[in-house]
């Protein structure tokens, strides 16, 4: 099934996202949401997607394969949020142009929340302004686990001097855990050559 969201969806409680059986579910940037989230988890609120059962999937999907653009992530999480992301989890297609107002972390943003992967797949995601950071994720004074998943064709694409984390972009994190994971084709890329972790970069 397809759900197309055409207004950002709040999350201020604790919400779980599980497929039923084998049913595969999109949820899909509308062209009137290019300003905006699709999801954005509050303080204190968290959003799981996917679980290690249902044989179906849920997939966040930005809509670059029908030329949308967005300046935003597709999902925010604020500070004291969490996000879980599990192996029927997709994040894919999200482009945030070469814009003055495009976020850093073209699929995941967040400035003190936390991440757990748990098997998703993180993939095509891009950010096209230079001096951005995360083509996948971007975490700054937060907390990130990884104890499996891919990332695959993400990239931070810059008119300019600076790219930072194709992949993963992490800036004075409180704990970072990773285990496992697969990572291809993730790049970093500018004009010029200030360009560090095609897959992740990682600062204090």
């Amino acid at each position: 099934g397809y759900i197309d969201l055409s207004e950002t969806m709040e999350i201020n409680s604790h919400i779980k996202l599980i497929p039923a059986g084998n049913t595969n579910v999109i949820i899909g940037r509308n062209s009137e949401i290019t300003e905006n989230n699709l999801f954005v988890i509050n303080s204190n609120a968290s959003l799981t997607i996917g679980d290690d059962t249902s044989t179906g999937s849920i997939i966040i999907d930005g809509g670059s394969e029908n030329n949308i653009t967005s300046t935003k992530s597709l999902i925010n999480v604020d500070s004291g949020g969490k996000l879980i992301l599990n192996k029927n989890c997709v994040l894919q297609n999200n482009i945030c142009p070469d814009d003055y107002n495009s976020s850093n972390g073209s699929a995941v943003y967040s400035n003190g929340g936390t991440i757990e992967i748990n098997g998703a797949k993180i993939c095509n995601n891009k950010v096209l302004r230079d001096s951005k950071s995360g083509g996948g994720i971007y975490l700054e004074n937060g907390s990130f686990y990884m104890n499996s998943g891919t990332f695959e064709g993400n990239s931070v694409s810059a008119d300019g001097n600076k790219a930072y984390g194709g992949a993963i972009a992490l800036y004075s994190c409180n704990l970072i855990q990773i285990k496992d994971g697969t990572f291809y084709e993730n790049v970093v890329s500018a004009t010029n050559t200030e360009c560090y972790g095609g897959a992740i970069f990682i600062s204090n």
